[in-house]
């Protein structure tokens, strides 16, 4: 997946890129339990996936909001019942926060559904 993040010219490219991972991503969370780990995990980890999606989301050198709306709701997804990894997780986190604005309700439905798969972690 990591390669989709490599070749966005523009913000609108790299939306797109970034909504497939995030449905690809939600796709899997959906097929386990609650309390279970996102399969994704290892493959992403193992990929540099995460790595680049962090990387991105604390660059801030997309104009586009979306793009980190994504990539939180991505990490979170992917990070499903694990506690996030400390070089990014406080970030993603308090993004999530603020972004459950109730007056944009997709955003607050996104970013609602990322919370509650992070609360899954019992090491929280």
């Amino acid at each position: 997946m990591k390669k989709r993040l490599d070749e966005p010219k523009d913000d609108e490219s790299f939306f797109i890129a970034i909504r497939i991972i995030f449905r690809y991503v939600h796709i899997f969370s959906g097929k386990v339990g609650d309390g279970k780990e996102n399969p994704v995990k290892e493959q992403f980890e193992t990929d540099g996936t995460i790595e680049k999606l962090a990387k991105i989301f604390q660059n801030k050198k997309q104009n586009d909001q979306r793009i980190y709306q994504q990539i939180a709701g991505s990490l979170a997804g992917i990070y499903k019942a694990s506690q996030l990894p400390t070089p990014f997780g406080q970030q993603i986190i308090t993004f999530l926060k603020v972004q459950t604005n109730p007056d944009n309700k997709q955003i607050f439905i996104h970013s609602i559904l990322a919370i509650s798969l992070l609360a899954e972690c019992q090491g929280i």
